[in-house]
């Protein structure tokens, strides 16, 4: 090459990068538009890369409830029990929480320093609203 530069392949990028990157991107862009650009893409899209932490609270205002069940379901089966946030607004029954309760890897919960509140890791930080822009509630799962 020219001058010395090295230029790699996007598509070469370790699943935990591209899964950072993407996570800038919008829910849609993420869903849509990521997956068809190459199969690493997809690969990083469809696995738990980009599902640590889940905030689809944007989206989630102008969504049927209905919709917003299914994309939860669908985004936490995604993230393979690496889930750490999950931030959204208008879950409407109890069925929703009892199934991220599931899906929580067993290591996430740490009984012996649950009281240490400046200790992220080992918990699950769910944020759920009411309403626009109206806190709801916030709290540690």
């Amino acid at each position: 090459m020219e001058g010395g530069v090295n230029l790699r392949n996007w598509a070469d990028l370790l699943p935990d990068a591209l899964g950072l990157i993407f996570s800038n991107l919008s829910l849609q862009e993420t869903l849509t538009i990521v997956p068809r650009v190459c199969k690493s893409w997809n690969q990083a899209v469809s696995g738990p890369y980009c599902w640590q932490q889940i905030n689809i609270l944007d989206w989630s205002y102008r969504s049927n409830p209905d919709h917003i069940d299914h994309m939860l379901r669908l985004l936490v089966t995604r993230s393979g029990g690496a889930l750490r946030e999950v931030t959204v607004s208008g879950i409407m029954n109890d069925l929703t929480f009892s199934f991220l309760a599931d899906h929580l890897d067993d290591g996430l919960w740490d009984d012996e320093e649950e009281e240490d509140e400046d200790r992220v890791g080992g918990r699950l930080e769910l944020r759920f609203y009411e309403g626009f822009g109206e806190n709801y509630g916030n709290g540690w799962v």
